[in-house]
């Protein structure tokens, strides 16, 4: 395990508190978005952007697949349960080596 399971809580609760500072942004990422196509969090943590973002895509009438990764089993643990009830795949994985293996069959 990377964190542990305290620390993992512990970003969990301040997420909670500064996910309101990163709402415009993440409105205007939605914007940018093509209709088609899957969302990749590269680096999930507690999942409280997917959750957002599944819950704004809904209401722009889209449903794009969600995924997330992170390196830290202790971080998916945090987002498996908070993203309990919604449509989203998880895995455990390297952002650095995904994200050039994904760059290199673009």
């Amino acid at each position: 395990r990377m964190y542990g399971d305290e620390p993992a809580k512990m970003y969990a609760g301040m997420m909670d508190k500064e996910l309101n500072k990163l709402i415009p942004d993440l409105q205007k990422l939605l914007q940018w978005i093509p209709s088609e196509g899957v969302i990749l969090d590269t680096c999930v943590g507690s999942g409280h952007m997917l959750e957002w973002i599944s819950k704004h895509d809904k209401k722009n009438h889209s449903h794009h697949p969600l995924h997330g990764i992170d390196l830290s089993t202790d971080m998916l643990d945090q987002a498996r349960q908070r993203l309990a009830s919604l449509d989203v795949t998880l895995g455990q994985a390297d952002m650095l080596e995904t994200t050039s293996q994904i760059m290199s069959s673009v």
